[in-house]
């Protein structure tokens, strides 16, 4: 076997580079596929069995969910909180229909608290949902199934849409949640006297993923 010259590589190292680019590639590929298929292929089920995903906010919505911006006030403190929401398409269970979203509940203090949002109708729908009565429960999302984790703040919303909007009011829950200077209330500390607090969520758009918390003043 003639020895190799110097500066060629070996055939096997040509082939393992160039599997490594054509795999990668058509790795790639088969990701974009998937995407292509799967993304009409999901958006079709929920249309056929859950089509109100598209109708949050009493209007049609070219892609499924809905999400928005709203302010709490406290009126013991003077504080504001600012929640954004947003809700993702789900399918209905038997007797049910589910809800599940994200949140971000941004407050006097500066914190910004990512929350897992639940929720469900609480009366028979259609795919018009103005007007249905709702019930959301949210708290700090935590990873890893919730293993050593704090799930405060807890909160427990009611309402239901309107045109572009969803009304909502907390029954006292954030006020549970929250001492008067906007830190969580600790373990043993005195419940304050809750108000029912309301809450509009205003329509926002659908491209945002991960928004700042509004700047003081807006």
């Amino acid at each position: 076997m003639a020895p190799l010259r110097p500066g060629v590589p070996a055939v096997g190292t040509r082939r393992r580079i160039g599997c490594l680019g054509g795999c990668l590639g058509t790795l790639l590929s088969g990701i974009l596929i998937l995407l292509i298929i799967g993304v009409p292929v999901t958006l079709g089920v929920v249309g056929l069995l859950a089509p109100w995903n598209f109708y949050f906010g009493g209007h049609f919505h070219l892609l499924a969910g809905w999400q928005g911006w709203g302010r709490l006030h406290d009126p013991q403190s003077g504080a504001d909180y600012d929640l954004w929401i947003r809700l993702q398409p789900t399918v209905p269970r038997l007797r049910a229909s589910p809800m599940r979203g994200l949140a971000y509940l941004c407050t006097p203090r500066g914190e910004r608290i990512r929350l897992s949002v639940g929720g469900s109708f609480l009366e028979r729908h259609g795919v018009d949902l103005t007007g249905v009565p709702l019930h959301f429960y949210l708290h700090r999302y935590v990873a890893f199934w919730g293993l050593n984790g704090d799930p405060r703040p807890h909160l427990d919303l009611y309402g239901a849409f309107g045109d572009s909007v969803l009304n909502l009011e907390d029954r006292g829950s954030l006020m549970r949640a929250f001492a008067p200077d906007g830190a969580l209330r600790q373990p043993g500390q005195p419940v304050r006297q809750a108000e029912n607090l309301q809450l509009t969520i205003h329509e926002s758009t659908p491209w945002v993923i991960s928004p700042a918390c509004p700047r003081a003043g807006d």
